[in-house]
């Protein structure tokens, strides 16, 4: 790589330097909160058996997607949103099937003849885990296979019942409840079946587990504080405890003869659903991720039961809205490469070199991709990496092009801590020796920017900032609208850049969309005399974290007009 183009790069500041220029543009817009739906799966028997259905997250517009004699239960989302895994007993025992999610396209995936069967399927990436007593009938076990039945494996042992699995948000690890004498117990393993650690013990029984999205902390339902003797399934509450076992925390408190179980968190973890008898019939309910705000979803005669929560995709995830006409493809990188990163050239052309971060960046699978659906990179910012530095760059050269168009879609991790200046560069685009532009996520109002009083983010604007010889440096927030950036959230950034149509003419542009809405538009832009040869992913932060963050791309597209 070009080490004089790289350091030029790590000399500049992550925030702003005073005394450098500053396009600002009047009025200041105001940020704009993004919303996305969400729909949530249950089981019902109000139309005679059980039957799946789906509703917004609100209650409302429920839907029927099954419609057979057989008993239909136990959804699971797929991580796009788009099929789901379910349990049916249509063939006398049950087996797996997946559907579209508007209950079209049924396809059996698993068969069997036993007692228990197949029951339980839970999605991540492209895997599905069940529980299965194949083995050894009554005795279930934790199983898993590809998402269209291919690659069978058994991953725990035969002598307790094995139940009820539920993935880490990145797929890396299965939490199972596990019921050897009859006083369940909650464990996990990794992926493979390996590791198996108990994480849940004491009295009571203790069931369901469900992974929260930032993968911190499980719920669980219980028996542990029951005001009589523990009764098997009998008498349940909801409980939160962090992934090493620690911090054990009730949610839930209805009287001794009613049960609060399945729960499932929320796409963005704030909320928690399940479903209760404690109005004297099974309903799905939806709560705060402390407890509090318990809302009812639904009201009828009968039995509404395990919720199951997925984030709908992003209205055009896969497309790039604002890509102009007759663009030739210059990359259009998944990320669906080999990892942790450890060689030079990664794959599809691009490059990469670990530099200031002590882990390497790898490829994880996320369920709620909006692009990809499994495979995003994960960027590795360690809190030994030094100030005003970038952990990793993942570029990409070019044939010296003026005109281009860039996007990705970007998601910060939870625990993402900024810096004064700003939450991190993001992508450079470097000339030929004159200087480059960036991206950057920057507070909702901080100096030199003319506004007041100065605030720090969460949430983040996006803005541009231009460097290059001679005119300086300036830099460029939204002047349209300003889409809101917080952790834990994807979004989908677009940005075009043209070069000015002579030596010093300040009538090049820059143009940019959050989520496909414009948020800057620029045609006085000065561009140098060169042209730009490289991007860059190489996010830059201006003080190194408190613990380790993460920055994360799925799916990258570069293009530039027809030669």
């Amino acid at each position: 790589m070009r080490r004089a183009r790289v350091l030029f790069i790590l000399a500049v500041a992550a925030g702003c330097e005073r005394g450098e220029q500053i396009v600002t543009p009047e009025p200041r817009p105001s940020l704009m909160t993004q919303s996305s739906t969400s729909r949530i799966a249950f089981v019902s028997a109000r139309d005679g058996n059980d039957e799946i259905y789906v509703m917004n997250s609100d209650g409302t517009g429920v839907t029927r997607l099954t419609d057979t004699s057989a008993s239909d239960v136990e959804p699971a989302w797929s991580p796009d949103g788009s099929r789901i895994a379910f349990a049916s007993s249509r063939d006398g025992h049950y087996g797996i099937f997946v559907m579209n999610a508007d209950g079209t396209g049924v396809t059996r995936l698993t068969t069997s003849t036993t007692w228990h069967g197949d029951r339980r399927p839970a999605w991540c990436g492209n895997k599905i885990a069940f529980d299965s007593d194949r083995y050894l009938e009554g005795f279930p076990d934790i199983w898993v296979m590809n998402d269209d039945g291919t690659g069978l494996a058994r991953l725990t042992p035969t002598a307790p019942f094995d139940e009820e699995p539920a993935w880490s948000p990145n797929c890396d690890k299965i939490a199972y409840a596990q019921d050897p004498y009859g006083s369940a117990v909650i464990n996990v393993m990794n992926a493979d079946g390996t590791g198996q650690t108990q994480l849940s013990s004491g009295p009571g029984h203790n069931r369901e587990p469900a992974w929260s999205p930032d993968g911190t902390r499980i719920a669980f339902t219980s028996d542990r504080d029951a005001d009589q003797p523990p009764v098997p399934l009998a008498i349940r509450e909801i409980y939160v405890v962090n992934v090493d076992g620690t911090g054990a925390t009730r949610l839930t408190h209805t009287d001794i003869n009613a049960w609060n179980v399945k729960p499932v968190w929320s796409p963005d973890g704030t909320q928690i659903a399940f479903h209760s008898n404690r109005d004297g019939d099974n309903e799905i309910y939806v709560m705060n991720a402390d407890g509090s705000g318990v809302t009812q979803l639904t009201t009828n005669a009968v039995a509404d039961v395990e919720a199951a929560w997925s984030l709908a995709p992003p209205s055009g995830g896969g497309v790039w809205p604002n890509e102009p006409a007759g663009f030739q493809t210059l990359s259009d990188q998944s990320w669906s490469c080999p990892s942790p990163f450890a060689v030079t050239i990664v794959c599809n052309g691009w490059a990469y070199t670990q530099r200031a971060s002590t882990t390497p960046d790898d490829v994880i699978a996320d369920p709620a991709a909006p692009f990809s659906a499994q495979d995003v990179l994960r960027i590795v910012f360690t809190p030994d990496m030094g100030n005003d530095m970038e952990p990793s760059a993942h570029w990409l050269s070019l044939q010296s092009v003026k005109t281009i168009y860039t996007a990705w879609w970007i998601k910060l991790s939870p625990n993402w801590t900024p810096s004064p200046a700003g939450a991190a560069k993001m992508t450079f685009l470097v000339t030929g020796g004159q200087g480059q532009v960036y991206t950057g996520l920057y507070h909702p109002c901080v100096w030199p920017e003319v506004c007041a009083p100065e605030v720090q983010g969460p949430p983040y604007k996006i803005a541009a900032n231009t460097e290059w010889a001679p005119y300086g440096q300036q830099v460029w927030y939204p002047n349209v609208t300003t889409t809101a950036i917080n952790p834990g959230e994807w979004h989908r950034i677009e940005f075009y850049y043209q070069w000015s149509s002579a030596a010093d003419a300040a009538d090049g542009i820059i143009r940019w969309w959050v989520d496909g809405t414009l948020n800057g538009d620029y045609a006085n832009v000065q561009y140098p005399a060169s042209s730009f040869i490289e991007f860059q992913h190489a996010p830059t932060v201006q003080n190194a974290p408190p613990a380790e963050q993460y920055m994360y791309i799925d799916h990258t597209r570069l293009s530039a007009p027809s030669p």
